[in-house]
């Protein structure tokens, strides 16, 4: 071999080892290094198999592929736990940047997926909460995340033996925080005195429960009527006192206190549901602005009206369904034909959106010639001066509407199918308006 080649094969020799140190040097520095190069590595990857396992546009199968790659081992179980912590989190304070509140984003997650992913979400929001820039609402998001841990809030823990089902609950979860559009933010209309506004008083709930035991007691319709009437006047009442009150404390420079809620209704049929919102808070004088896409109504109004309009909406809603599940359940008592054609009738959506309406629309009626009633009265004993208060009263409901949504668009609903009208009529005409069952405390979902 000449000497020339000799000394080119050694000088690719020295190269080579010199390129092996080098790379030995950037990859394998020190043991510090080397474990924080590995795990952000880790993480980076975990990240992108969370997006894969949770992406609910993605076919099953390969949901399910990503799913299996993080619970297979192939990834330490706590970092897993701590990534998957972290985009929930992540994802929960970005949408409380927008608009929702701790309830809303549960509320979503609980109409697209299942009580294990609602706990789970529960128990990460106050992380989420915690990290909130918006200082004005975080005692009271505080608040509402702290109950909604206490009462069904859960922890993933790496250690558990159902660890991989709770991930499967959470990552489900993830699926429908990643699809939350923004929301409008409700803190600007809410009075500065949210926290502490007034709700309905003790003294008229024990009158409206004791109207209801009434109700309840007695066999015939007509007295039991009378007495859910009698509950809605109380209502109505109580509104206008809370008028004279309110313009008595803003001749001395108070502000009306204005709230603003979300109602978050269930499938199936949900704008026809919010429909029946509407006619109930519009009989409280409370506007109600509906967002069928994601699921809720949101309702502007003085608290107690507020208050009031959730609380008969909620209790006309159970009576509703009840009685259509009754009408198609079993028909007419007149024959087998009769029954076999009533039960096809209200099988049918359009029967069943016809009832809803027909429902509303009475209901609607019946609380106005309450409502009608609980004002005559007023006048009668204080005069039509307060008139121009509840007229202030409802332009500042008004003005507040404007400042959150701007123009908004009214939507008529129609009927297909006039005698499923007729039957959601003469339930309404059954109804029972007061609202006792509910002031407990279990407002809408």
């Amino acid at each position: 071999m000449g000497t020339r080649n000799r000394d080119r094969r050694r000088r690719k020799e020295a190269q080579r080892k010199q390129a092996q140190r080098s790379r030995s040097g950037a990859t394998y520095g020190s043991g510090r290094a080397r474990a924080a190069s590995h795990l952000h590595g880790v993480d980076e990857t975990i990240a992108m198999v969370i997006a894969g396992a949770s992406d609910r546009g993605a076919e099953p199968s390969s949901r399910e592929k990503f799913f299996t790659a993080l619970v297979d081992g192939r990834f330490p179980r706590a970092r897993v736990t701590s990534s998957i912590e972290d985009c929930v989190s992540r994802l929960s304070l970005g949408l409380l940047e927008h608009g929702w509140e701790p309830a809303d984003i549960a509320k979503a997650v609980r109409r697209k997926e299942n009580a294990a992913a609602v706990a789970l979400l529960a128990g990460l929001l106050p992380d989420a909460v915690r990290m909130t820039t918006k200082a004005e609402y975080l005692e009271r998001r505080q608040a509402e995340a702290a109950n909604l841990a206490q009462s069904s809030g859960r922890r993933l823990d790496g250690g558990s033996p159902d660890w991989a089902s709770h991930v499967r609950a959470v990552l489900a979860a993830v699926g429908v925080l990643v699809q939350l559009p923004r929301l409008r933010d409700l803190g600007l209309v809410r009075s500065a005195a949210h926290a502490a506004r007034p709700g309905i008083d003790e003294p008229l709930l024990a009158r409206v429960r004791a109207l209801l035991a009434q109700a309840e007691s007695t066999s015939f319709e007509e007295e039991a009527a009378a007495f859910m009437a009698k509950a809605q006047e109380l209502m109505t009442r109580y509104r206008i006192d809370r008028a004279v009150v309110e313009a008595d404390r803003a001749q001395q420079g108070g502000a009306p206190v204005i709230d603003a809620r979300r109602c978050w209704l269930d499938d199936p049929y949900l704008s026809l549901e919010s429909y029946l919102l509407s006619v109930v808070a519009r009989a409280n004088q409370v506007r109600a602005v509906a967002a069928d896409k994601i699921g809720f109504v949101t309702l502007v109004g003085h608290p107690a009206d507020v208050d009031a309009t959730e609380i008969l909406f909620t209790s006309l809603l159970v009576q509703a369904t009840r009685r259509m599940a009754e009408i198609t359940a079993a028909g007419q008592p007149a024959g087998l034909g009769l029954f076999l054609a009533v039960r096809r009738q209200s099988a049918r959506p359009s029967y069943r959106r016809s009832f809803f309406v027909g429902f509303a629309n009475r209901i609607g009626d019946r609380l106005e010639e309450a409502a009608g009633a609980s004002s005559a009265a007023a006048v009668s004993e204080l005069g039509e001066t307060f008139l121009p208060v509840l007229a202030r009263r409802a332009g500042t409901v008004d003005e507040a509407v404007g400042k959150l949504f701007g123009d908004l668009v009214i939507e008529q609903v129609g009927v297909t199918d006039h005698r499923g009208w007729a039957a959601g009529a003469a339930a309404a005409d059954l109804a029972d308006l007061a609202v006792g069952p509910v002031l407990a405390g279990t407002g809408a979902q």
